[in-house]
């Protein structure tokens, strides 16, 4: 790639690349083709991908893809050579959630910065993202294995209702993008029940400071662009035995896991007891998707980001050749 001469200089810099965007829209992939060009390692902003044993459904490697080119360790792949962290964090019965990931995350942010290497956080999960970024608060509230058990056994609106109970100032300001994520509300109704209300246990911290600069990249695509992508990979995972592999070992060896309860584990789980068929699984594997789809973007919209891109943005070098001018601007900070 033929890089850009710089004529104007930001002085004195420690800079993170963020690259966010829904399921499918090839972010890690992204990263990696800026890292063929720049020094640094990816940060995996993603809230399954933490877990090991789960790596096809969970999206850290393709559905055709083999292990040939990967070397696995706890809390880092080397994937085509680039570092990301993040990965394989914890088994599927431990806990991981948005403090632990801001503390791991400004630790590796550090470590990287002071070897002069370029952080690139990607990832799904636009809370963590933002609250690295000091953009929404967050509780150290740990999880409470008892208390979420309880949760759980009640349905999405009656999970809704005790939070309108119980916290009925942070009900009023809850995203319509969170109303049916019975995860989330478990959530805040375990933080409700531990302090007394979110606004008592919220914290903010950010890894920005004067010095620190952030080129962030939102990509986006049409809705029937991304459920079309989105679909083709559910028929990937079924049709290469993944989706029922990674399902069927949960279920032998993690049978309380949380991941069982979430995105594509859950339909597949229920097919495998025979409470749903061929066609029910499908439509609903794809509908689960679109649905999570949807919640993403309402969530990444829900403050201005100054650098929105397409896929084929992604796909034409585009994303690349702008990041790599606005590194070639940088001088690092003494």
């Amino acid at each position: 790639m033929l890089r850009v001469t710089c004529y104007v200089l930001r002085v004195m810099t420690n800079p993170i690349l963020i690259i966010t965007g829904p399921t499918g829209v090839g972010k890690t992939s992204c990263a990696i083709d800026v890292l063929s060009e720049i020094n640094g390692a990816i940060i995996s902003a993603d809230s399954r991908q933490v877990y090991k044993g789960v790596d096809y459904v969970t999206n850290k490697i393709s559905p055709h893809e083999d292990y040939s080119h990967i070397k696995r360790n706890d809390g880092k792949w080397i994937q085509h050579g680039v570092p990301i962290y993040g990965y394989d964090s914890v088994w599927p019965d431990g806990d991981y959630h948005v403090a632990r990931f801001v503390d791991d995350a400004k630790a590796w942010i550090s470590k990287l910065w002071h070897e002069r290497l370029l952080p690139v956080v990607v990832g799904g999960t636009g809370y963590y993202v933002d609250a690295l970024l000091g953009v929404s608060p967050y509780s150290s509230v740990a999880p409470n294995p008892e208390t979420r058990k309880r949760l759980f056994s009640y349905d999405v609106e009656t999970l809704y209702e005790m939070i309108r109970k119980k916290d009925s100032a942070f009900f009023a300001k809850i995203h319509d993008s969170e109303k049916n994520n019975k995860l989330r509300l478990v959530r805040y109704l375990e933080i409700i029940e531990t302090t007394g209300s979110i606004a008592s246990s919220q914290i903010i911290e950010t890894i920005l400071q004067d010095n620190v600069d952030v080129f962030e990249v939102v990509i986006l695509g049409s809705y029937d662009e991304l459920y079309q992508r989105s679909d083709r990979w559910v028929d990937e995972l079924i049709a290469t035995g993944h989706l029922t592999k990674e399902t069927t070992w949960l279920i032998d060896n993690y049978p309380h896991s949380r991941l069982l309860l979430g995105l594509l584990f859950n339909t597949q789980r229920n097919y495998l007891t025979q409470s749903l068929t061929l066609e029910e699984r499908e439509q609903r594997l794809k509908w689960q998707l679109h649905n999570y789809i949807r919640r993403q973007v309402h969530w990444l919209r829900r403050r201005p980001h100054l650098r929105v891109y397409s896929i084929s943005d992604v796909v034409s070098g585009k994303v690349v050749k702008d990041i790599t001018k606005w590194y070639d601007c940088l001088v690092w900070q003494p």
